[in-house]
């Protein structure tokens, strides 16, 4: 099984962004499990995860990493080209390329996802594609294991698109409802919104799960409690600004009545 992530946020479950605090218990869980990187992947085993991330969130390190690098956890991240060079721009919700070394010391391999995250099956116009699906040389900085795979993106393609990453690749991902699970259109499982449940545990954490958690806390006490003052001050900026929209609501309603 491919398990698929996007953002790790402090505070919220919404869309691409999945809790802190879940994704813990995620990992933990994944104890039960046989981690593997994606170039060892077996589609046909069932007792292989692979992790990999989308897009490139700089909330990866900040969040994700650590976990994994206690849990000694290989994991992939796929980047995109223009969401990297943001990241070089100072743009705090990508990582640039120091980020990038810092997740590969961390044990994750960084793959490719395209360089504008366009739906490459809309595109028929094969220089276009190339550009898309080719990782430029300035990101190729990495060798082992290191933009060996690609992931498409919304999860599409068409034939053109598939012989590019044919040519350029050893593998590609897809999604779960999308994919054929081959070598280039390798299924993956969302985890948005909903906790993963794997192994027979449910929510709930095994004796041992619980000790490793408390063995990670105490190792990043630092980085635990930083993480706890900013999910608090997080949840009553967003506290503050949801009041602001209900009582800009009720203005207009009150408005429109009088």
């Amino acid at each position: 099984m491919i398990l698929l992530y996007h953002n790790i946020s402090l505070t919220e479950n919404s869309g691409i962004n999945y809790k802190f605090s879940c994704f813990i218990k995620d990992m933990l869980h994944l104890t039960r499990m046989h981690i593997v990187p994606l170039s060892q992947y077996n589609p046909k085993n069932d007792d292989e995860i692979v992790i990999t991330f989308d897009d490139g969130y700089r909330s990866v390190l900040d969040y994700a990493a650590p976990v994994l690098k206690f849990l000694k956890f290989p994991f992939e991240v796929f980047v995109c080209g223009h969401f990297v060079e943001l990241g070089e721009q100072d743009n705090c919700w990508y990582c640039n390329i120091e980020d990038l070394k810092q997740l590969k010391a961390a044990g994750g391999n960084i793959q490719y996802h395209s360089f504008n995250h366009k739906n490459l099956a809309q595109i028929e116009d094969i220089k276009t594609l190339k550009k898309e699906i080719i990782c430029p040389q300035w990101l190729k900085i990495f060798k082992k294991d290191d933009m060996k795979f690609f992931a498409y993106p919304y999860y599409s393609y068409n034939d053109k698109t598939l012989k590019i990453v044919k040519e350029s690749y050893l593998g590609a991902l897809s999604g779960k409802e999308y994919g054929n699970n081959n070598t280039y259109s390798l299924n993956r499982n969302t985890i948005e919104e909903t906790q993963l449940k794997i192994g027979g545990g449910g929510n709930k954490l095994s004796i041992i799960e619980k000790i490793l958690f408390y063995k990670f806390i105490l190792l990043n006490i630092k980085l635990y409690l930083t993480l706890k003052l900013k999910s608090i001050l997080s949840i009553k900026k967003i506290s503050r600004r949801k009041a602001k929209l209900d009582a800009k609501k009720t203005k207009t309603i009150l408005k429109n009545i009088y």
